[in-house]
């Protein structure tokens, strides 16, 4: 699925004050390509994939659409359907529920939606896939950090989505796990899926087809030898 977005922008408000997050960000990402996007802590970037994927809503005359959806006009409702079918959201700190196995992490997001044995059987595919198949009766504290980021994967798969929405999910991973997980990834994206991967790694970068750098709430494409030579990432 393409991704269009126009004119998108994100006001917290409080009783203090507003402050703008997202300023008027445009930009478009293609099927199956893998954009990488970057900035210092609190630019916005987390937001962004948040209004992306429909998990928050954006301000008046914000514009979204990925494929046919305008995701700025639906209810959170259809937003959230939206997300379970089509959005693998994979965070940082994976986000697993403490007292269930880890094939259970893999299974829940679908068990209100769909049958039990098909769930089971999908879950211990994509496990046996990632090569964590004989951790699928662990807990989540018994697992290392790189096995917890596979269950992730695993549950963001668990639907076949067409976009898989990364948010820094390698940095608290080794360089050795972590480059396990980015090919992973590349493998996903080679089958055509689509990738947006917040990071301030720069190995991570060239993965990527594309790199834009956030800066303030607003959003600018950069070339990775400018970001290299002139723009360092600053964490």
């Amino acid at each position: 699925m393409d991704i269009n977005v126009m004119n998108l922008s994100k006001t917290y408000e409080s009783n203090v004050e507003q402050k703008k997050v997202l300023d008027q960000v445009t930009f478009k990402v293609n099927k199956g390509e893998w954009v990488n996007i970057i900035g210092r802590s609190g630019s916005g970037k987390t937001t962004l994939l948040k209004c992306l994927s429909g998990i928050m809503s954006a301000d008046r005359g914000s514009i979204i659409n990925i494929g046919d959806l305008p995701i700025h006009s639906k209810s959170e409702e259809d937003r959230r359907e939206f997300r379970r079918q089509h959005i693998g959201y994979i965070y940082q700190d994976y986000q697993l529920f403490p007292a269930y196995t880890a094939k259970q992490n893999v299974m829940l997001p679908e068990l209100p939606y769909q049958n039990e044995s098909i769930l089971l059987k999908r879950a211990e595919e994509l496990m046996e896939q990632l090569n964590i198949e004989h951790r699928q009766d662990a807990l989540p504290n018994q697992l290392s950090g790189g096995e917890q980021q596979r269950v992730a994967i695993a549950r963001a798969l668990l639907n076949n989505p067409d976009i898989f929405v990364c948010d820094e999910p390698t940095g608290n991973l080794d360089r050795s796990t972590r480059d396990e997980v980015l090919q992973i990834l590349k493998q996903l994206q080679e089958e055509g899926r689509t990738i947006l991967f917040v990071t301030h790694d720069y190995d991570v970068i060239e993965y990527g087809d594309r790199i834009f750098e956030m800066d303030d709430g607003r959003l600018e494409e950069v070339s990775q030898k400018t970001l290299i030579i002139e723009k360092p990432i600053k964490n």
